[in-house]
């Protein structure tokens, strides 16, 4: 019968293009193990199994599965028959479902993620007559069976035996193959079962239409008691190919992008849902430059994962759209590569596979016109043998074509349309089974389960979606008011009974059901539901870890108030939420493993087991000897500034209390001692710049004392101002010191003041906070006469200098080439020429210093970064782009971003504590040409930098360490005129309680020269954002940069406007 509305096959436009052997359709009629004998004879030494703990060539493989289906052999003879296995998610369980194959028997895998209720079912319903299992898993395996099954061991078998005899195939194409338990819509699973011919078939359908190869390597994501594990495990061992197991639940989510690289994927394979939440921790330095394909499926592939797709992964890959069902295995295909031109929201299904016809239906089981919507129905004579067991329910689903007895159809219970192209798009369930993070899910059974504990007295479970494409089960309970009942109480009963996720994330009780006036339950007049634990009273946190994690738990549950006794599964969270709290939490220096997050489910419990990286073992013996010199050291000396000598930062603190200065000098001494960097020299080799660490007995500090007391106050600040210029040129690079302290007596009036001055190349903004925290800590303790206590040293300058040096010249780094050569595409625009016969010297400047009161800064920090949903310093870079381009006529500017230079590149290395000059320079083009709005502006500035890898640490490595000369000088090229640097809120580092503050004249950070002809450096202190521009008389002109600077604090003030005429409307 022909069907005119059927969906076409082999329409697709997009295509794999590599080289492969085609599966010929004569191939299928053998067993899946004689397949995979022809690929141990053709690739006897390739790798055919490959996880971190094992790597298998085919001959391995090959050895091990004959040997266990000799044991299985021994054990239970040669009929056909169901061996249970149970394995963890690694290579032994593949060998042992090859074993079981090659006899001819039918294996049931059981999952020991699964409740023991669920799997002692279904070891009773496959009847099985054996479990196979390793040394890992044999006690969970006696649990099960209770002496009533006997138990193979796998691990008890000699596998070095030298004379053992290969196994004989004993397989049909027509024995059942596997029984997969799948979700059942009467409360219990139900077993699906294919024959050795229908699993080779598909086989050949996957390879031939992926152009899978002996070269390719694929992912093993999901579980082995799921289909979708048949195509990858098979996929692989019948094309001569490699299979990677990784156990996304043991490994964790943060590690899959590495792994994926380091095992040099070709073939990804994953449910959607998990490919979300992969493209997550995505960073866009990753280089996935081997992955050809990237097969989704388990639920709907929306326009966003697409795009995500073309951001992240290279233009070679194609990604792949594969629908299908246990019953079916894959039916439909979509192939998208980056040129394809997506007009809906929604990407396709596709179009059918080979062999295999897709119809769509309506209720009278009539062909709909295009465009119209009915029932997916998939005719094959290669879907599933039916349900285990099961003759009613097969009937019912699995009907024989009329026409060829051969084929049968198959109700998938999807409603789809087909489009103008004749591809088919889906448009819902037409029952209640859906998809919950790619796992099929029969409402039915939930609710089934629900209503067998005695208090319940009715249960809804529907679907829900707070927000787009995160779907999540919840539950409405009618119980017995008399009655008292908990949540975890409920959830326990479904735990021993279902697996997690057929677990609703949230219960709401209600007093009874809505009704339509069919007196059918009307389920969209159920109320929301409750996120809340509602079982505990609210504690809130009590210390920093409890306060982070809570925080992390409330952004990704979507709950306003989360305290320590909640538990994160009442509050909706699940495995893969999991993973994205465990990212959450290092990136706040949390460890935090998923077997925690289980086993821990409150923050009261997790907060006393967890790590911080301040578990870090670290070397705590003073540092010394030669350094390598660091990407912004290398290119400070580029410069060749005639006064380096004078380049400092120094801060003016106003005394509190009463000083005794020799024990402000011990203070200042000790703190030379414990923050090795401090005692850096410099020397010159051959014209080449050095440095190198003393030993703390060659630093001796003397603190220097000033009397102004006999000065009037304005004589007094004339004194200062003279002073600060004294040390800045009394430092010196190579004979020392580049430290110094004036402590400055100034009468009755006051308690005096101190004077910190530091060589640039010692401290940054990161390290004053440091140091003035601990030279408050340290004079405390020897004033009380206490030992000095301090926290542990982080990891040393000296060790992380010489790591850059490493990193820079390692693969790694070659990920973030990729984006420098887009960045040299950028016009080079040079700032207009004030002074054209200039020579652009620095060393003669001045500085112009601009503030925003306290309340306007309290509402650009608060209300502006709210609204607009960015950072403050993309709030200033806007600003500044903005005010320039009133002056350049172009709304686009070129600008060297100061970084801390503290980035996470390096693994086992805590920053935190540690003292030194880390700053990072980084060129940026900010354009904001193509914006329409104060938003689009913002969006577009945070989108720029948000594309800059590791915040850009890597411009330095590749133009001074990398080794590549002609990639340096263009890094070179592209070095901006003016630079922006953000300290943040400074005071911070000085509590209220503290011996000093900040004195009236530091309103910055003084600097002792500009690196740019103009600088702007914005500074939060006492409450009030400064905005510092330093600039060179030379190139420019005074009013040119009070006019710049006016039209800065214009622009902000603009924003803050704004930002408050949003509240008013909202």
């Amino acid at each position: 019968m022909n069907y005119p509305n059927q969906v076409l096959s082999d329409k697709n436009t997009v295509h794999p293009t590599n080289v492969f052997i085609n599966f010929p359709k004569q191939e299928t009629e053998q067993s899946i193990a004689s397949r995979f004998l022809k690929q141990v004879i053709n690739y006897p030494n390739k790798i055919a199994v490959k996880s971190r703990i094992y790597e298998w060539t085919y001959t391995d493989l090959n050895r091990r599965s004959d040997q266990i289906a000799q044991k299985i052999l021994t054990t239970l003879g040669n009929q056909k028959e169901r061996v249970a296995i149970l394995f963890e998610h690694d290579a032994p369980m593949i060998a042992a479902t090859l074993g079981v194959l090659k006899l001819g028997k039918t294996y049931v895998p059981l999952d020991g993620a699964f409740p023991k209720e669920r799997l002692s079912y279904m070891l009773s319903d496959s009847a099985a007559t054996a479990i196979l299992t390793n040394s890992q898993n044999i006690k969970f395996a006696k649990s099960l069976v209770q002496n009533e099954l006997p138990i193979i061991n796998i691990d008890e078998i000699n596998f070095g035996d030298e004379d053992f005899k290969s196994c004989q195939i004993l397989a049909m194409p027509e024995d059942i193959a596997y029984i997969l338990y799948t979700s059942g819509s009467t409360g219990k699973p139900k077993g699906v079962m294919q024959s050795n011919r229908n699993v080779l078939h598909h086989m050949r359908i996957w390879t031939n239409s992926l152009h899978i190869s002996s070269d390719d390597k694929l992912t093993l994501f999901s579980s082995y008691s799921w289909d979708s594990s048949v195509q990858d495990i098979f996929g692989a061992l019948l094309n001569g190919a490699c299979v990677s197991p990784f156990d996304v639940k043991h490994e964790g989510l943060e590690n899959m992008c590495q792994w994926i690289i380091d095992q040099e994927i070709t073939i990804y394979h994953s449910t959607v849902p998990l490919y979300r939440h992969l493209a997550k921790i995505i960073t866009g330095q990753e280089n996935f430059g081997e992955l050809r394909l990237l097969i989704l499926g388990g639920d709907i592939i929306h326009k966003g994962d697409v795009e995500l797709y073309k951001k992240y992964f290279s233009d070679k890959s194609i990604i792949v759209n594969a629908y299908g069902s246990t019953e079916s295995t894959t039916c439909l295909q979509y192939f998208v590569n980056k040129n394809t031109n997506l007009t809906q929201n929604v990407i396709p299904a596709g179009y059918a596979v080979d062999d295999t016809e897709v119809l769509l239906l309506n209720d009278d089981g009539e062909q709909v016109k295009v465009g119209e919507i009915g029932e997916l129905v998939v005719k094959s004579a290669y879907i599933a043998l039916g349900y285990w067991q099961k003759p009613d329910e097969t009937a019912k689903k699995f009907q024989v074509d009329p026409t060829d007895i051969a084929k049968k159809s198959y109700r998938m219970g999807d409603l789809g349309y087909i489009q103008s192209d004749g591809s088919i798009a889906l448009a819902g369930r037409k029952d209640f089974q859906t998809k919950i993070r790619g796992f099929r899910v029969e409402i039915g059974e939930i609710e089934a389960t629900l209503s067998q504990h005695p208090k319940v007295q009715e249960a809804v479970v529907v679907v829900w979606e707070d927000t787009p494409l995160e779907k999540r089960l919840v539950a409405y309970i009618v119980v017995d008011q008399k009655q008292t009942f908990t949540i975890t109480e409920l959830r326990s009963f479904l735990k021993e009974r279902l697996p997690e996720y057929l677990i609703p994330s949230s219960f709401t009780f209600i007093d009874k059901l809505p009704l339509t006036p069919n007196h059918k339950i009307d389920r969209r007049a159920l109320p929301a539901p409750i996120k809340t634990s509602l079982e505990k009273e609210y504690v809130a946190p009590r210390t920093i870890i409890e306060e982070t994690i809570a925080r992390i738990w409330s952004e990704l549950l979507n709950v306003e108030r989360v305290g320590i006794y909640d538990n994160f599964l009442d509050l909706g969270g699940d495995s893969l939420i999991g993973f994205q709290v465990i990212v959450r939490a290092k990136q706040a220096g949390i460890l935090i493993t998923i077997r925690q997050l289980r086993k821990y489910p409150t923050i009261a419990e997790l907060a006393a087991v967890v790590k911080t990286n301040s578990s870090l073992h670290i070397d705590q013996s003073s540092v010394t000897g030669l350094v390598p010199l660091t990407p912004i050291k290398y290119w400070v000396f580029e410069q060749n500034f005639v006064d380096l000598h004078q380049w400092s930062q120094s801060v003016l603190l106003d005394v509190k209390e009463s000083i005794d200065l020799y024990i402000l000098e011990k203070s200042l001494q000790q703190i030379l001692v414990h923050h090795d960097a401090l005692r850096i020299r410099f020397f010159q080799n051959d014209s080449k710049w050095q440095q190198l660490i003393s030993p703390p007995e060659e630093s001796k500090f003397f603190i220097e004392v000033v009397d102004l007391s006999f000065l009037q106050q304005e004589g007094q600040i004339q004194a200062l101002d003279e002073a600060v210029l004294k040390l800045k040129t009394s430092l010196n690079l190579i004979e020392g010191p580049l430290f110094k302290a004036v402590f400055f007596k100034l009468g009755k009036t006051s308690l005096g003041k101190i004077l910190l001055v530091f060589h640039q190349t010692i401290v940054d903004g990161v390290s004053w906070r440091i140091l003035l925290e601990d030279l408050q800590a340290i004079y405390k303790n020897l004033i009380q006469e206490r030992t000095i206590k301090l926290p542990l040293k982080t990891t040393s300058f000296k060790f992380w200098a010489e790591k850059l040096q490493e990193y820079a010249k390692s693969t790694s780094i070659n990920s973030e080439l990729e984006y420098w050569e887009k960045v040299f595409q950028n016009p080079i625009k040079r700032l207009p020429v004030v002074y054209p016969n200039s020579n652009k010297e620095l060393a003669i400047t001045k500085d112009i210093s601009t503030s925003l009161n306290a309340k306007e800064t309290q509402i650009l920090l608060q209300a502006v970064s709210k609204i607009y949903g960015t950072r403050i310093d993309i709030v200033l870079l806007t600003a500044m782009v903005k005010s320039f381009s009133e002056w350049t006529g172009n709304r686009a500017l070129w600008v060297d971003l100061i970084g801390h230079g503290r980035e996470a590149i390096i693994e086992d290395v805590d920053l935190s504590r540690t003292v030194g000059w880390f700053t990072t320079l980084c060129p940026v083009f900010l354009d904001i040409n193509q914006a329409d709005s104060l938003e689009d502006e913002l969006n577009l500035v945070q989108k720029e930098l948000q594309s800059i890898p590791n915040q850009g640490i890597s411009y330095g490595l590749l133009r001074f360490l990398h080794g590549n000369p002609k990639f340096a000088e263009k890094m070179k090229n592209i070095q901006a005129e003016v630079s922006f640097n953000y300290l943040g809120q400074f005071d911070q580092a000085l509590p209220t309680s503290s011996l000093f503050q900040l004195a009236s004249e530091s309103s910055q950070i003084v600097r002792g020269r500009p690196s740019h002809p103009l600088e702007i450096t914005a500074t939060i202190i006492g409450g009030q954002i400064y905005l510092d521009w330093t600039y060179s008389v030379h190139v420019y002109k005074q009013t040119l940069v009070e006019q710049l600077s006016q039209s800065f604090l214009e622009v902000i003030r603009s924003m803050i406007i704004h930002s408050q005429s949003v509240i008013s409307f909202n």
